[in-house]
């Protein structure tokens, strides 16, 4: 069996002409060259080279296995850059993902893998949870980032795999100076409150009732 490495030699000897050459190339010392073209010869049990003078060229049967060297070397380096290229994150993905999360999440991770893998490309569709999570389903993108609230627990479609990304509180915001405003808020205090929040039919409406209802609060005044 030929070994690769040395037929690489081989060819950098076909183009340069020299041992010193090729090991400058190659990062070797001329020696080292020498000796790795010489065991290429015992394994190829015909005479590679030949003197000419103070030179060493190739023989006829040295340019004939060149001509194999470089068919062989260039399909093991065609297969190397295929296995790599798979290997490789590449081509589009499109991820359906909701407003805030796509400027304070999504932007910043797309910075960072693009620079590690400038090949990829990123389609964004601004898409509410309960949107991006049919549009995985019907296979729409190829990735949704969504959000659910533990007052209304989803399992979400069969056959989609999930990954918790982070766990944020919900916040209510309240006029400065307002009394509860000092401390952890007990909803009941706000039962007579005016409040701005989700319109009805969407996930926000529905967590905001059932945590009034939990706290015995009575259903907050809104305005959606």
């Amino acid at each position: 069996m030929l070994e690769p490495t040395r037929l690489r030699l081989l060819r950098e000897f076909a183009e340069h002409g020299t041992m010193t050459a090729v090991g400058e190339v190659c990062g070797m010392t001329s020696s080292a060259v020498s000796q790795q073209l010489a065991t290429l010869e015992r394994e190829a049990k015909v005479a590679l080279f030949e003197r000419a003078g103070r030179r060493v060229r190739l023989t006829a049967e040295g340019q004939r296995l060149v001509r194999h060297a470089n068919i062989v070397l260039n399909a093991l380096d065609a297969a190397e850059e295929d296995l790599r290229a798979a290997s490789t994150p590449r081509g589009p993905v499109r991820v359906a993902c909701f407003a805030t999360a796509a400027v304070h999440r999504l932007l910043p991770a797309i910075a960072t893998a693009r620079t590690r893998h400038p090949e990829l490309h990123v389609v964004v569709y601004e898409l509410e949870p309960h949107e991006a999570v049919e549009a995985l389903r019907d296979g729409n993108c190829d990735l949704a980032v969504a959000f659910t609230y533990n007052l209304i627990p989803e399992d979400g479609p069969p056959g989609i795999s999930r990954r918790l990304l982070g766990v944020e509180p919900i916040l209510i915001a309240l006029p400065t100076g307002h009394p509860a405003a000092t401390h952890e808020v007990d909803l009941r205090l706000l039962r007579e409150e005016q409040w701005i929040a989700g319109s009805q039919g969407t996930t926000n409406h529905e967590m905001l009732d059932r945590a009034c209802a939990l706290s015995a609060a009575s259903r907050p005044d809104r305005r959606d």
